[in-house]
């Protein structure tokens, strides 16, 4: 489960990153390419059910005190 909050912390990343090129193009055709991806990413982040990233460990991580 450790793997897949990476994944997702990465993804989540690149989408941001797609998403603050689309801002900066000045070309609409391609803005619009990148917030396709992003929006690809998203959903491929919800349809395998990874964890949100909240910051707090993976739900499979047992915590020592």
């Amino acid at each position: 489960m450790l793997g897949n909050a990476v994944v997702t912390k990465n993804t989540r990343e690149v989408a941001a990153t797609l998403l603050k090129l689309a801002k900066t193009s000045s070309d609409p055709a391609v803005a619009v390419g990148f917030i396709e991806r992003a929006a690809d990413l998203k959903e491929r982040i919800d349809d395998e059910g990874l964890p949100k990233a909240d910051g707090g460990p993976p739900p499979n991580i047992i915590q020592r005190q």
